[in-house]
């Protein structure tokens, strides 16, 4: 019977380096998303009068 030739695999803890690496880096992306979101929200609002935002003529 043939047999494959397999590549040397990872071992587990620089497995669990590389997914550990993914996920900080997701959150961070997350996060960074959520924190620009704000600063332009609030950029806007302080442009704006209050009553635009009330009556929802903020953006129309």
């Amino acid at each position: 019977m043939a047999q494959r030739s397999s590549l040397p695999s990872r071992s587990p803890s620089a497995t669990r380096a590389v997914y550990d690496i993914a996920i900080t880096s997701g959150i961070s992306i997350t996060l960074l998303g959520i924190g620009v979101t704000m600063f332009l929200a609030f950029a806007e609002a302080s442009t704006r009068p209050y009553g635009h935002w009330l009556s929802g003529q903020a953006f129309f």
